[in-house]
């Protein structure tokens, strides 16, 4: 019995248990559990003095990950496969794999901290936490594996009262400002007055620069309003891919875009895959969808599978969506550019071409081109769709606002998570590309949640889980551009360069001293 013991006890240090305990908090910092946004402060400040006084940093910046990441992202563990997913028997490995992964760049985090301590002292180490976190946040963000979900800043989401904030930080830089007031706590209670000194000064300096700015940023607000409505039909996924009951899945959307249409909407938003058919050579379905545009005289932007032959004489297919005309027309069309890994394509195929003929029941759609706004003849919206979780990659956002885009619309088929915490993260998660960029959006989701919310992030209309029906809302695009979408991270980046050369100075002192 004593030597049970003994072995749990050399395997889970005090510090680690410390890092365990600061991942459940992280975890309740962030949506659902939004009333607690505030709790996020504590958990880091935990987890930075674990690791201060960890002989094992790397494995205590793991198991923070795991114990953070294994409760963030229960919801995988528990999706719903119906149709989708052939081999129900990998979904609790696929959600341990997930989990595992993201847990690599935490154990990175935690390594880079120990080598930077062993070389040049404690303090140095503790002085180049902040660029690190922040550097181990941007590598979750990037690459075809990339998975920026709920990352620091995402706690904000709590307070839109300092939402005007993020307009200037980005979810990143505000990510920052986090990670180094815990810092600076931490430094307090081990009385260090170096990191006290330099964690005290760069806080007190971006919060007064951030808070002046985004004061002084004009109302980004439009004059001429466009009316915009989503339409949530609430189609079981069941249903949606049985070629039986097709016809019966896609009636409720001629319903319910009838009653957007007698609310007077100038352009109706339908969810990803909302018509199950490949439109283009669906003739059937397709004079089906152009009708129903035609006759109501609205834009229609819906979700629907594409597909065209490649050079080699081979068919593509797509994750797509259109945007049709009150003629019935095709205006424009976008296909997912950032398809999820080993779910919607196997990754690094452009490195290693037999990966695609790999089958775990992935859909192997091919990536589409980047997204660029699409202009609505006779208004002043310039409307870009982001299909899925697109919507938590920032950079995505970026490449779109450059094409001028003065709304966003999110489609997603958020129905394979069932009722638990995974629509409510990413439907939250979302709302960040709005205030960050200042620019309103239109979410719409098969089985919910479905909102629109103004360039400053909050929800004007909403949908709850599994309700079938239309919100409807007056959208004013956005006529100028945030400090964010402006500038971007250029400004992190310089506040980097110069905590990284101040600190190196540092080191430099003490390895002469």
């Amino acid at each position: 019995m004593k030597n049970k013991f003994a072995a749990t006890k050399s395997f889970l240090s005090f510090p680690d248990f410390l890092s365990l305990l600061a991942g459940f908090m992280a975890t309740v910092a962030m949506p659902p559990y939004q009333v607690y946004g505030w709790v996020i402060l504590p958990s880091l400040t935990l987890f930075i003095y674990a690791l201060s006084v960890s002989n094992k940093p790397a494995k205590s910046a793991f198991l923070f990950s795991v114990a953070h990441q294994a409760t963030l992202l229960q919801w995988l563990f528990f999706l719903i496969p119906e149709a989708s997913i052939s081999y129900r028997w990998m979904i609790p490995m696929a959600g341990s794999l997930v989990v595992a992964y993201v847990s690599l760049f935490y154990l990175l985090f935690g390594l880079s901290y120990r080598i930077i301590r062993n070389r040049f002292g404690g303090t140095v180490a503790l002085l180049s936490m902040p660029v690190l976190w922040v550097g181990m946040e941007l590598l979750r963000s990037v690459g075809e594996m990339g998975f920026p979900w709920c990352l620091t800043g995402a706690s904000s989401l709590t307070f839109p009262q300092i939402f005007p904030m993020v307009s200037v930080t980005g979810e990143l830089g505000l990510g920052f400002l986090i990670f180094t007031t815990a810092l600076f706590i931490v430094s307090l209670f081990k009385k260090n007055r170096t990191v006290i000194s330099f964690c005290g000064i760069t806080v007190s300096l971006l919060l007064i620069i951030t808070v002046f700015v985004a004061n002084r940023q004009p109302p980004i607000h439009g004059t001429d309003s466009i009316r915009i409505s989503a339409v949530q039909a609430n189609v079981s996924l069941k249903d949606k891919w049985d070629p039986e009951k097709v016809d019966a899945s896609i009636e409720p959307y001629t319903l319910l875009t009838a009653e957007a249409v007698a609310d007077s909407a100038e352009m109706i938003v339908w969810a990803e895959t909302a018509v199950p058919a490949f439109l283009r050579y669906d003739r059937e379905k397709l004079k089906w969808i152009k009708s129903l545009a035609d006759s109501n005289d609205v834009f229609l932007y819906a979700g629907f599978p594409d597909a065209s032959r490649n050079n080699d004489g081979d068919m593509d297919r797509f994750n797509g969506s259109g945007m049709f005309t009150p003629e019935g027309s095709i205006l424009a069309r976008y296909s997912k550019h950032h398809l999820l890994p080993f779910g919607e394509r196997m990754p690094f195929q452009s490195l290693i071409p037999w990966l695609g003929k790999m089958d775990f029941g992935q859909a192997e759609w091919t990536p589409g081109n980047k997204p660029e706004g699409i202009a609505i003849p006779g208004t002043d919206a310039v409307v870009s769709g982001l299909i899925c979780f697109e919507s938590i990659f920032s950079s995505l956002v970026g490449m779109t606002e450059k094409s001028g885009t003065n709304i966003l619309v999110n489609i997603t088929n958020d129905g394979w998570f069932g009722k638990r915490a995974g629509p409510v993260q990413h439907a939250e998660l979302a709302r960040l590309r709005s205030v960050e960029y200042g620019i309103p959006l239109v979410r719409c989701a098969n089985n919910g949640m479905s909102y629109i919310c103004d360039n400053k992030g909050i929800i004007i209309e909403e949908l709850p889980l599994y309700v079938q029906g239309v919100i409807t809302a007056d959208v004013f695009p956005a006529d100028r551009k945030s400090y964010f979408a402006t500038h971007g991270y250029k400004p992190l980046l310089i506040v980097l360069i110069g905590w990284i050369f101040a600190s190196a100075v540092l080191a430099f002192r003490r390895k002469n001293a």
